[in-house]
């Protein structure tokens, strides 16, 4: 199979993530690697494409500002190739590109979608949005040219490796990170009362600031770089959802799974605990609070490293389901695109392209 991954964030993406901050563009680079795929962000890596007739074409999350215009025309150079729209989330509108190939296209191709939610749980009003034709004629809705949805924990593709737990890099306390997410509002006003981080772009924080969110300590976005990631230094997380997913069922987010990477304890706003259950990770209850006041009580016990190590326990049982979240995912997709295999999850695995020097170590199943 010959795949192509169109990512909506629109400048180049290093392997290393070194530039990247955003989840949905390393998730990106990892699908590439995964299924052997070229990767074009922006106008500068069009000749990637050039010449090139492909089987898939995935285009990766969505954004209205994306520069797609000249990038259609690598969707026009293989009219038969199947298209896919990989998103992890619930509330984004449809793929630009992908809506204007809908729009110009007289054969009306179809759309297979990857998604971190069930189908019945993505918002309705976005699937029901009206597709035209070039001259503004509605011939369907989006739904109706969705014809595949594989519902796959695109989030777990990041738990790739462990970073090795040591004390002496626990110099911060507790951080939130993230865009500004209007459905999240209320909770972060909540417990912004307790001082944490909160790691967002200088224009990001401005738009916290104009909702109120001013008593965090404000830092810039954190580096993903491999080997220079700022997670590393944080003992605690605050875990907090959409509003939407609170009873609309989605895989756990991907700060669920960096925070287990890098040895940051989740701590859980109570208004997760459906979901959570739903994920299949068992929650002691003395890590899921109300209130601002629960959090700081909390993470006040768990300061001294005694406390913290035997706390830091619960994350290791969650590492193991993580790695078995992120093998079937990974075999998920091989599948979906050419890498056919068989057999025991273990043996599976170990048949995926893998970097072994971002492995799960000694033990992992990616590389025996």
């Amino acid at each position: 199979m010959n795949n192509l991954i169109i990512e909506s964030i629109g400048r180049p993406i290093e392997e290393d993530f070194s530039k990247t901050s955003v989840a949905h563009a390393r998730n990106s680079v990892i699908l590439s690697k995964l299924i052997g795929a070229d990767i074009v962000t922006c106008e500068r890596d069009m000749h990637k494409a050039k010449g090139q007739t492909y089987d898939n074409i995935i285009c990766c999350y969505a954004s209205p500002y994306m520069k797609y215009k000249k990038l259609i025309q690598i969707v026009r150079d293989s009219p038969k190739a199947k298209l896919w729209w990989f998103v992890n989330d619930h509330d984004l509108e449809d793929n630009i590109l992908l809506r204007n190939v809908m729009k110009e296209d007289p054969s009306r191709r179809s759309i297979a979608m990857i998604c971190n939610n069930p189908r019945e749980n993505y918002r309705g009003w976005i699937l029901r949005k009206k597709l035209k034709e070039e001259d503004g004629t509605v011939y369907g809705l989006l739904d109706d040219v969705i014809t595949e949805w594989h519902t796959i924990n695109i989030n777990a593709l990041m738990y790739d490796y462990e970073h090795p737990y040591k004390w002496e890099d626990k110099t911060e306390d507790s951080i939130y990170w993230g865009t500004m997410r209007k459905w999240r509002l209320e909770d972060l006003l909540e417990y912004q009362k307790t001082g944490m981080t909160l790691s967002a772009t200088s224009r990001t924080q401005n738009k916290f600031i104009e909702k109120g969110v001013t008593e965090c300590q404000f830092v810039d976005k954190l580096s993903w770089q491999k080997g220079h990631e700022d997670l590393i230094k944080y003992k605690f997380s605050l875990y907090i959802e959409d509003d939407h997913t609170h009873d609309h069922y989605a895989f756990l987010a991907n700060r669920f799974y960096e925070s287990l990477m890098y040895n940051v304890i989740n701590i859980f706003d109570s208004k997760c605990a459906e979901n959570m259950k739903k994920s299949g990770y068992d929650i002691p209850e003395e890590f899921v609070v109300n209130d601002s006041i629960e959090f700081m009580y909390l993470t006040q016990t768990l300061s001294s490293k005694e406390d913290f190590e035997c706390a830091l326990k619960l994350n290791e049982e969650h590492k193991q389901k993580a790695r078995v979240e992120n093998a079937e995912s990974r075999l998920y997709l091989s599948n979906l695109f050419g890498l056919h295999s068989s057999g025991p999850l273990e043996d599976l695995a170990s048949k995926l392209p893998h970097d072994g020097q971002t492995c799960f170590g000694p033990d992992c199943h990616l590389c025996k």
